[in-house]
This record gives structure tokens, sequence and C-alpha cells, in this order.
């Protein structure tokens, strides 16, 4: 059984860069916040003596920094419909961690990674956990018993990065507004007048629920280097590379 790929959507992506001796974060803090929020959109979270998150409110990106680690995090919302383009998060994830890197003077770098989830929509959670049994990556024969439910999980090494892939049923908790869904079940035809402006109404409202679908096959792939050298800590070609792989290794593994 295949899952096209013209029904998969990229629900979240996380970057994430891991360091050592970055306790210059308890002297330097401050000129990062500032450094940070007289860019366009950008507001203070939360700033505590263990991490600091900046939330872009108009796009809905979180950066994340501590004496230990980044991290830059998008997910889909019902406000926030579509991920942003990926050269747009490229672009950022390069700028912040480039802050980073000289207000805490950082010389070794742990771990660089880059997650994708992707999203394949399913009908129920039903239909979703037979489309996970019917790819068959392994086989197990269990004479007498009957699987169930099937879920993997792989780590597999390529030329520049190792990628963990987890591939899973879900039933996602998602929140709609009650006016969305009233909207997008709407007898716009049956209205006594405004009937166009209740048909915009109503596909706006169906678009924003099928961009957060309740059931699905979720697709998490994590492709990371480890101990990466500081002069080949390309971040901008890591981000952009690793994302378009991962999306093409979905659509790989689900048979699209």
């Amino acid at each position: 059984m295949s899952i096209f790929p013209s029904i998969s959507i990229p629900q979240s992506i996380i970057f994430e860069l891991r360091y050592n001796y970055g306790y210059e974060y308890l002297d330097h803090t401050g000129k990062v916040i500032n450094e940070i929020i007289s860019r366009p959109g950008w507001n203070v979270s939360n700033a505590q003596t263990g991490f600091t998150s900046l939330l872009n409110t108009d796009e809905e990106i979180r950066f994340t920094f501590g004496p230990q680690k980044l991290d830059l995090v998008q997910r889909l919302s019902e406000k926030n419909k579509e991920l942003s383009p990926i050269d747009h998060i490229a672009r950022l994830c390069d700028d912040l961690s480039l802050i980073i890197i000289r207000q805490f003077n950082l010389q070794q770098y742990l771990r660089i990674g880059f997650r994708v989830h992707q999203l394949f929509k399913a009908d129920n959670l039903e239909q979703a956990k037979e489309y996970v049994k019917a790819l068959k990556i392994f086989t197990t024969n269990l004479p007498g018993e009957t699987i169930e439910e099937v879920n993997y999980t792989i780590v597999v090494s390529g030329k520049e990065w190792k990628s963990r892939i987890a591939i899973a049923p879900t039933e996602l908790m998602v929140e709609i507004d009650p006016a969305t869904l009233k909207a997008a079940q709407m007898e716009t035809h049956k209205l006594p007048k405004g009937q166009k402006e209740a048909f915009m109404q109503k596909m706006k409202a169906k678009k924003i629920i099928e961009a957060l679908p309740l059931y699905a096959v979720l697709v998490d792939i994590d492709s990371y280097v480890e101990d990466p050298p500081i002069g080949e800590l390309k971040i901008m070609d890591f981000v952009k590379n690793t994302y378009t792989a991962s999306l093409e290794k979905a659509k790989k593994y689900l048979g699209g």
C-alpha cells in the first residue's frame, strides 16, 4: 500500500547545535537578547539562568539558547498554516548561531542536527496503522501470532551525516477554533445573501483544517553530525541539504 507524496505535509522543523564551554552565557546573554530583539518580530519569551527563549511572533519561530546548546523550532499551527521557506530558515539558523558563537566564544561543537517531522495524512488511526504495517521495511515471521501495530526506528549513515528515522501511526491533538469548524461546515448555497463571502470563508477554514490532519503516519527524520570540525560548520548548507534529503527519504520509505 502506498501513501502518495501529494498528501504529505512538513509539520515541524528543529535545528540544534550542541557545544562545550558555553558558560559565557552567564555574562553575555543580555547582549545576545538585545541583538536579536532589534530585528523585526522578535521578543523575549523566557529568560532564566539556565536558558533563554525568544519568539518571532510573525512566523511563530522559537529560538532557545543556553550554556550547552541552542535550537530553533517552527511548527504548523492554526495561525501558521505553512512552514517558512527553507532558504529563510537556513539563513536564520546561520545568523542566530553565529551570534551565539561570537558572543560565547565557542570553540568546540558536540553535535549539529536538523530534524523534520512530516505527516502523511490518513482518514483514521486504523488506516494510518495499516499504512505502516504495509511498508514491510523489515519482515518478521511470528507463527501463530498476529502483528497488530508496527513502528520503525532505524539509524542510517550517509557520506556527510547520519539520520535517525522513525515511522509511526499517530493521532494528533489538534485544537481548532470552533468558529473555524463552523465555517468549514457551512452550507453556503442555502444562505439568503452573502453566499460568495461565506464560500470564501468556508474555503479558508477547510484549508486550515486540511493543514492540521487528525490522523497520519509521522515520519521523523533527525539528520546529524557528531563532533563537527569548527572550520567545516557550514550551517546554511547543512540545513538546506538535510531538509531536502529528509523529504526525499520520507517519500522513498512510504512508497511515493
